[in-house]
Order: structure tokens, then sequence, then C-alpha cells
């Protein structure tokens, strides 16, 4: 089989170009915004708003989880597309947890918000509780669904009694809402009692009988619907991590502890506190049916951390989960106190897994291990790609003794942050996490230090790392997401929500990534699995020494709406693996001055297929084949353009390929060529994909005969609305010096007047057809470098 080679070097520049350039936004794509509220009691129904844009004809919302069903009660009529209300029904026995809510409509599938399942009693804010004395009163244990107001506080009172420990924590980041929250509980005099000051949680035990009032606002006073938040007062566990750190599959894993707080039947661990507690710990046998595993809420530089949520006690009431690394060592350690000195560093017998701590303050760790000349280990640790907020560094030294019979150490190698980033801005998966690969020099005895470089501020037992040293174990990991269209304005730098959404006769990127590990640099064939009848794809594979490739999907003039979850599978021999799926949570205007917020889903990608739209254009190339063309040589590509609708305009190119120039075809022309000269082009030896970026313009009608209908009642009725006005006003007019009463009714009168005409216009403006300039992908030629 003859070799796919991805034009690498463009797209390193292409993923960075097309994040310069603004997001394309003139054609109609679902977006999903908001949720309220945020989540449900399991056993229970609850009425929810789904806000967005582009939710036209909604059909379906969309959660892939056994036992949550959700029904549509209220799609709004012509000319609002910007929310949904639907019922969400939530089974007893579907398994607390975060899960991923859209909505399906004629404008494909909608980006994804979270929905979360919880075991306690839920309520939502009320209207008004802005000052103390209008507090919200809670009864506890329960969660609060609410939203932050501009400027405004959101008060809280609950009733404690002595010796009650409570845990409060408001989630917002992992509901992709964009608060940053700030917890202050203080006494009815208005005395603080503690503060959130990691993150948004405290928790504290009541001296006596008394009521407390929380307060609860973002940190700049910040606030809409897109500030969501799910307080929780209660009495449940918390549990911060456990240890070991790992969890074998395939073994009956070691003995586990479990360590936080109000833990039942829990000691107290000796000098351990966090956020003024002492640090408990309970046992967790790994044989009980007290647990469960499930896929973790994973930040971008999560991706490739092979790690999994452990839920205590099957994730009932009383727990939340905790993360832990997949592991296949039999050999899993925990570390031994103290270790931080040469002369008493912790041996161990490689290949080992050992878990520990960055604490106390300054602490730092070390393990010894003998090894042979040539021998050769990856040395790894995971800690930050847990969500802890460490900095992981990494001495690898030889152990030698001086005359004296001293034992002395020889730094061979250091290590940090590992910055490759293969998703540019968007989906950064750089992390402070660190590995590094050791040959030892001779035979002889090492010594591995492992310390926290984010080692300031008050110590925390939280502060976890799981340290790996193994022998090559070669493979890969994937991530994937939709690459976004672009437009020529070089001088923006924006980033948005993306779906992967497919008209008819359209072709559509999916961008593929690979972490390779040990040494793997064999090529990675990427097949999606589950395409329904009318999506073809273009096989393709990343080639050794590259990192990405470009899946393209394509659909034909007949295929069927819907929406499904796909697979992206990559296999490299025996190696198999799906892709993780990223995507943008917000839109961001300037990334050089805004975060980008992005995460991975919770459901793979799901792909939103239309049979009611159709691409502008279709782009392809003029024979679907292999192009030959010898090292350093010249050829001219044929293509075939396929115009759809009133989309005649002119057609702009952009050849993803350097350094081709951007060329452009003329008005309804229905073929054009690309010229390539591989004396300038830097097309690898063997089959390159050349990919072609189109804009045209064009008139799109956005709505379809029965919302045109649906308008045309709108304008009569507004029009009916105007000459009722319109007359009424006329009489009170000229009533007016008779009564003076008919003054002010004239001029109510009047208004109306003028707002049923600027319906009129309205509704007229809406149905018209609008002049865009849209982009597409073409489906890309195969080019083959003798």
């Amino acid at each position: 089989m003859r070799p796919l080679v991805v034009i690498q070097q463009f797209w390193v520049s292409f993923v960075a170009f097309h994040l310069c350039l603004s997001l394309q936004a003139e054609l109609p794509r679902a977006r999903l915004d908001t949720v309220f509220p945020l989540g449900a009691r399991r056993g229970t129904e609850v009425e929810v708003r789904l806000t967005g844009i582009d939710l036209d004809e909604a059909s379906q919302v969309l959660v892939f989880a056994p036992g949550v069903t959700a029904v549509i009660t209220n799609v709004p009529t012509f000319p609002s597309q910007d929310h949904v209300v639907c019922r969400i029904t939530v089974l007893s026995n579907v398994p607390p947890g975060h899960y991923d809510v859209r909505v399906h409509g004629r404008f494909g599938v909608s980006t994804a918000r979270t929905f979360v399942v919880s075991d306690l009693p839920e309520v939502s804010e009320v209207p008004r509780h802005h000052t103390r004395k209008e507090a919200m009163g809670l009864t506890v244990p329960c969660i609060v669904n609410g939203t932050a107001d501009v400027g405004l506080i959101d008060f809280y009172r609950f009733t404690a009694k002595t010796g009650q420990k409570f845990t409060i924590d408001c989630a917002a980041r992992t509901l992709d809402s964009r608060l940053e929250p700030g917890l202050i509980l203080t006494d009815m005099e208005g005395n603080e009692v503690a503060r959130g000051r990691q993150g948004a949680r405290l928790q504290f035990t009541a001296r006596s009988d008394a009521d407390y009032i929380l307060q609860l606002q973002d940190s700049q006073f910040r606030g809409s619907a897109e500030f969501g938040y799910r307080l929780e007062v209660s009495f449940a566990p918390r549990f911060d991590f456990v240890l070991p750190l790992a969890f074998n599959f395939n073994t009956n894993n070691a003995p586990m502890d479990l360590f936080g707080y109000n833990i039942p039947n829990a000691t107290l661990m000796t000098n351990q506190w966090f956020l003024g507690q002492q640090v408990e710990e309970c046992a967790l046998s790994s044989n009980s049916p007290r647990y469960r595993l499930a896929p973790s809420l994973q930040n971008i530089s999560e991706a490739f951390a092979d790690s999994v949520d452990l839920w205590p006690n099957g994730g009932n009431v009383g727990s939340d989960p905790v993360r832990v690394v997949e592991s296949v060592s039999t050999n899993i350690l925990r570390e031994i106190e103290p270790n931080d000195r040469i002369e008493n560093a912790q041996t161990v017998s490689v290949p080992c897994e050992v878990s520990g701590q960055f604490y106390p303050a300054r602490d730092r760790d070390g393990f010894q291990f003998s090894a042979k000349k040539g021998d050769v280990y990856f040395i790894e640790v995971v800690s930050q790609r847990l969500g802890v907020p460490t900095a992981p560094h990494l001495v690898t030294q030889r152990l030698t003794k001086n005359d004296k019979g001293e034992l002395k150490a020889n730094d061979l190698k250091e290590s940090a942050d590992q910055e490759a980033n293969y998703g540019g801005v968007e989906f950064n998966t750089s992390t402070r996490d660190t590995v590094q690969r050791f040959e030892a020099p001779e035979d002889g005895t090492y010594r591995v230090v492992v310390r926290n470089r984010f080692d300031f501020g008050e110590p925390q037992p939280r502060l976890v790392y799981h340290l790996i040293i193994r022998k090559p174990q070669p493979d890969f990991r994937l991530l994937a997401w939709a690459l976004p269209l672009i437009q020529t304005k070089p001088d923006t730098r924006t980033a948005g929500p993306w779906t992967a959404f497919v008209r008819r006769n359209e072709s559509i990127p999916i961008r593929v990534v690979a972490q390779r590990r040990d040494g793997f640099n064999e090529p990675i064939h990427i097949e999606p699995i589950g395409l329904p009848p009318g999506v073809s794809f273009i096989p393709t594979f990343i080639p050794p020494d590259a990192n990405s490739t470009t899946l393209y999907l394509m659909t034909a003039s007949e295929v069927k709406s819907g929406a499904m979850t796909i697979k992206l599978q990559g296999q490299s021999g025996e190696r198999k693996h799906s892709a993780h799926v990223a995507m943008t949570l917000w839109e961001v205007a300037d990334y050089n001055n805004d975060a980008i917020n992005s995460r991975l889903t919770r459901d793979g990608l799901v792909l939103g297929v239309s049979d009611r739209e159709q691409s502008p254009v279709t782009v392809f190339p003029a024979e679907r084949k292999v192009y030959e063309v010898a090292k350093g040589g010249k050829i001219t590509l044929p293509i075939k353009i396929e115009r759809h609708g009133e989309f005649t305009g002119l057609l702009k190119f952009r050849a993803l390929v350097d350094p081709v120039k951007d060329f452009e075809v003329p008005a309804n022309a229905t073929n054009a060529t690309l010229e390539l000269d591989l004396s300038q082009t830097k097309l690898a030896q063997g089959t390159n994909k050349v990919e072609l970026f189109v804009q045209v313009s064009g008139r799109y009608q956005r709505f379809g005969p029965e919302a045109i209908k649906a308008s045309e009642g709108e304008v009569k009725s507004a029009q009916t609305s105007f000459e009722e006005a319109s007359k009424l006003a006329a009489e009170a007019v000229s009533k007016e010096k008779e009564n003076p009463e008919a003054a002010a009714k004239a001029k109510d009168l009047t208004a109306k007047k003028e707002a049923a005409a600027k319906r009129v216009e309205d509704f007229k403006q809406r149905t018209q057809p609008k002049d865009v300039t849209a982009s597409c992908f073409a489906e890309p030629f195969l080019v083959w470098v003798k």
C-alpha cells in the first residue's frame, strides 16, 4: 500500500492561521450556550430551558446516557430560534455524574453543555435574594441551581446544629459556566466564619446552634445566564485523593486508602490539614461494591493521562469522585517517608509505580533502584493531569561512594514540562507533568528525585503525584476535533465553538492528532466507525515522524437527517485506541487577551446530518484518483465545481499547501485547475493530501415555506394591530382638548402603532433571502510524488 503523507509543515501553520481569522458564521449552525437548571436528582424529572443560537426546528434534546431521557415540550415559533424547553427524566438507577446535553435541529447538532445527575434534593434560586435580609432559606442538605447577576451577590441562609460538619461547594467551571465563584460564610451579625479560598469550596464545623448567611458572587461581579452554578450545602464526605493513585483493571488491585473530610469511620491524619480541617483517612477495599469507575471529566491537557474517576460508595449520597491512573503494573507502591535525603531514599525494584504527596512544604521525594548498563526506562510523573495545581520536576542521578564511603549523587538528567502542543491555541495539550527517557550508562545504583516547582503558599496534602518507571512501551493516544471554517481577516484572533455538521453534497474536515509514547513511530490508520448511509470518508493515516492528519467526511445528494455518535479509531498493528474529542466552550474575540476555554466531550464525536440544508458549492477532483508526479516536476489538478441554490458568484480558493497563492474562479464557472510546481511546493515522496478551502458569494434563504407561512400570519396580525392602534390614536387625539387623559392615551397608542409597524417590517426582513459569503472545504486531491 502506498503511504499517505499528510502535509505536516503546512498544517502546523494552518492551525495557527485559522485561529488568526474570524470564525465562519454566515450560514446557520446550531450552538447551545446555557442549560437551566444545570442538573437534577436521580429519580426525578425537571423542566429544562436550553438557550443558544440557530436552534431552528429542534427535533431532539440528546443525552447519550442510559436512563436519562429528554422530551421537547416547547419549540418557539418563528421568528425565535434561540431556546428550547424540554422535560428531562432521570431514572433512580442512573449513576450520579456529569453528562453532555445537546440540541438537534435543522442546523445540525449543537455544541454540548453539562447536565449533572445528583443524589441530593435540588431547588432553583428564588428571583430576589441579593441582600442579607432577602437571603434565600435552605433546607440542608440540598443543591441550589442558580445564575449570577451583574454587580450583585446571592445570599443564602441555613440553620446549623452544634458539631455538624458542613461541606459547601459551588460548582461552575465543571459545568461549562463562565462563573469564577467566591464564597463567604458569616454568622447573623456579619462576622466571617469561613471563606472559599481553594476554588469555591469551604468546610466548617458548627460550634453552636445558629443560623448562618452564605454569600456567593463572581470574582469580578460579572453575571448573566452564562454564569450558572450549582451550590451544594450538605454534610456529605469530601474525598480529596486516594493512595495509591493507580488502578489495575486486570488484577486484584493493591489496597487503597481514601483521604478527605467528614468521612465516616475515618481516622485523623497526623499533621495533615486542608481548608482549616484535619485530613481524614479510611480504607477502600477493591473487592467491595462500594465504588465504581467512570471516565474522567478531563481538561484538554489531561487527554493523554489514561485516568478514570473512582466514585466511592458507588456514587451515592455522600461521595464525589477522585481521579486515578489506569495501570497495567503489578508493582504499585506508596512512598515511605522520610525519603528526602540521599541517605534515606526509598529503595524500589523497577519497573514500578509509586504514588506520593508533595507534602509538607518544600518536600522532595527520592527513590533509588539498580540498573544494568544499557537498561532503558521511561520515567514519568503524572500529577497536574490528575487535576491538581502542581508542576513536577524530575531529576535522575547516579549514586556513588567516595573514598570515605559517603554517598554522592551526580545529576544525569532533569526534566519539567511536556511542552508538546498538538492542538494549537484552542486545544493546548501541553502539560506541567514530565517524562524522560533514561538509559543507564553503567551498572550501578540510580536515584530519582521528584519535587513540586509550585511549592509556595499553604501546604496542601491533596497535591499528589504518581511516579512511573517503566520499560519502553511504544504506543499512542489520539485527540480529534471538527475544524472550523475560516475567513480571510488576518487582523482578528477569534476562536469559538464548532460542531461536526454536514449538509448534503458537503465535505467537512476532522483534525486528528497523536501523542506518540516511548519512541513509537509507526503509521496510525484512522477510521470513523458508525457513519450513517450517505456519509463516506477518505482513508487516511498519520505517517511515521508525523503527529497529525485530517479526516474528511463527505455526504451524497441523498442523506437522512439525524444525529449519531461516531467513534474515531486509530490502529497500528495490534494497537487500537479511540480518539478523545475536544470542543471549545465560548467565543473569544481575541485569544491574546482572553483565555480559550475548551474541554473534552463525554460522548466522543457527535455528527449532525441535514437533508434540508445543502452545501453552497461542492468542489471535488474532476477524477477521483491518485494523481502522479515526479519529484521536482509540475502537475495540473482539474477541479470540478457544482453550484447549488443562488451561489453563482465569484469563487475564492486557498490551497492548503505552501507556498501556493490564493486564486479566483469567475462567477458561474463549473471548472478550474490548480497548478503545482514541486520545485517550489513542498510535497513529500509518497501520497499527499492536497486540500482546498473555498469561499463563494450568493443569496441564502434561511426560512422554509412553513416559517414563511407563519411569518405571513404574524405580519397580518401585526398589520391589524397597527390599523387598530392608528384608529384609536386618531380618536384620542381628536378628544385631547375635551379629555386631559386622552393625551396620555394617544401617546400610548401611537407607541403601539409604531411597535406594530416595526413588527411588520421585521417579519418581512427576516423572511427575505440574504446576501452572504459562504465557506466550505473541497474534497481533497491525492497526489503521488514518485
